[in-house]
């Protein structure tokens, strides 16, 4: 029987196999990249969409309008000088961060939908907001995202907001503070208070605690007669703990209501 020697040449293996699973993972690294772009895209363009389907002629939401075809749409959000005009789902105690990663009509989004927490409703004197801050796309809460710094909250949040109830009609608020903190910041979560006066020297704390404030802001604090804070990422770099407080306050004659 014929040996070769062990100095004889042999074939080099294929180094084409090797390649092969670099290649495929870059190729579904970029498509999940590109995805990741486009769809918020689609969704902050379709949200966009229903904003002008819903307006009157006379520039008011008719939420009616907009709750026929989605049902989960309780209220509706207009910061004026941050181009948002959405609508706004209200979470539950057994899915508290359900739209988080969900659009109104129950499907899978990256923007999601701005919802209320679970712990309050449209119509109380203290409801909490939250919307991501979509970095690569804007859109949702993005153009508040750092607001907590002065010169962006006077430039964005001077004109005030409105927000409108399907039972409470609107209601013009006016920016009194925001708020640079951690997730877990518990002095905003607060929801019920002894009287109006308890009401308004919580708010007082807050604002005085800001790092943006209104040039009015103890007045606004002394008159309020509710809020809605919106909470939103306040990195351009998703997976961090910051996150931006914007307490927006009515000073009507509303009547308080004590959750």
């Amino acid at each position: 029987m014929r040996r070769e020697s062990s100095l004889a040449p042999r074939r080099k293996p294929s180094s084409r196999r090797s390649w092969a699973v670099p290649v495929a993972l870059s190729a579904t690294a970029i498509a999940l990249g590109i995805a990741m772009v486009l769809l918020p895209l689609y969704e902050v363009a379709a949200m966009r969409g229903l904003a002008s389907d819903a307006r009157a002629d006379d520039g008011s939401v008719d939420l009616a309008v907009v709750a026929d075809e989605h049902p989960e749409a309780k209220s509706w959000l207009t910061v004026l000088g941050a181009g948002i005009d959405l609508p706004v789902a209200q979470a539950t105690d057994d899915t508290p961060e359900w739209f988080l990663r969900h659009g109104l009509d129950g499907t899978w989004s990256v923007a999601g939908t701005p919802f209320i927490d679970h712990r309050t409703f449209g119509d109380a004197t203290h409801v909490i907001v939250y919307g991501h801050h979509l970095s690569l796309t804007g859109g949702s809460f993005s153009e508040i995202f750092d607001t907590w710094r002065q010169d962006r909250f006077d430039a964005v949040l001077s004109e005030g907001a409105v927000w409108q109830t399907s039972s409470g009609g609107s209601t013009q608020l006016q920016a009194l503070c925001a708020l640079k903190v951690d997730a877990d910041y518990t002095p905003i979560q607060v929801f019920a208070w002894t009287s109006i006066d308890d009401y308004r020297s919580w708010l007082h704390d807050l604002a005085a605690s800001a790092s943006a404030r209104a040039a009015g802001w103890k007045e606004l604090a002394g008159t309020a007669t509710r809020d809605v804070t919106l909470v939103t990422c306040s990195s351009t770099y998703s997976g961090q703990r910051g996150r931006c407080l914007v307490i927006l306050v009515a000073t009507d004659a509303m009547q308080y209501t004590n959750i």
